[in-house]
């Protein structure tokens, strides 16, 4: 970050002085640049080449900040595509511990491991109502209460996983 923002200055500078040498009308400055022009380029075909290579090398400059620029700034968006995933998969994954937290206790009610698919937790919503179902304990009224308790239970696990999977 540190980087990009001292590169954003750094161009800006460049750019803001690479501004002023153009706005600079060699006209206006006088005869002595012209003069010293015609010594250095005698032959006006030299001059004129000078001044093609110039524009030619100012927009290579051109280019290459341009390059960096959009390396700079993909390089960004990669980074922050990275940290939305990141926060993303952290989200789902505390979604998912949460709600499996919930089930938790349903699983544990229909004593089936968690993530099992509808027709292994109907199978064993069968079993388990057939080993706690209140008619089986109705000699003794402890037994029965508590197997009503159970089946209560039970049954608000299979109403929620009916539910949660779309077969109500």
């Amino acid at each position: 970050m540190l980087s990009e923002k001292f590169f954003r200055i750094l161009k800006a500078n460049v750019n803001d002085l690479m501004d002023r040498l153009d706005n600079v009308n060699l006209g206006k400055v006088g005869k002595d640049l012209d003069t010293f022009l015609d010594k250095v380029f005698p032959d006006p075909e030299e001059r004129r080449e000078f001044e093609r290579k110039y524009q030619s090398q100012k927009q290579k400059e051109e280019d290459e900040w341009r390059k960096k620029y959009n390396y700079y700034q993909q390089k960004a968006n990669r980074q922050q595509n990275t940290y939305n995933e990141y926060f993303r998969n952290q989200y789902q994954s505390f979604q998912n511990n949460f709600t499996a937290g919930l089930d938790g206790k349903y699983y544990d009610a229909l004593e089936i491991k968690p993530g099992a698919s509808f027709d292994e937790i109907k199978s064993a919503y069968k079993k388990v109502m057939k080993k706690y179902h209140p008619d089986k304990y109705h000699s003794d009224p402890e037994k029965y209460k508590y197997a009503q308790q159970i089946s209560q239970k039970i049954n608000e696990a299979y109403a929620h996983f009916k539910k949660k999977f779309g077969k109500s």
